[in-house]
């Protein structure tokens, strides 16, 4: 299977859906170590 713009496409779309979903616990995980922003900063960037 050879990587194309679709799927590259689709593999961000994924990534956005996956990053909005899961963003507090990203943004817990960052709290311990540093400024408690990955969460709501992957998400933003992604949509």
């Amino acid at each position: 299977m050879s990587l194309n713009r679709t799927h590259i496409v689709n593999w961000l779309y994924r990534c956005g859906e996956i990053f909005t979903k899961e963003s507090d616990y990203l943004t817990g995980l960052d709290r311990e170590i540093g400024d408690a922003d990955h969460g709501a900063e992957y998400a933003s960037r992604l949509q």
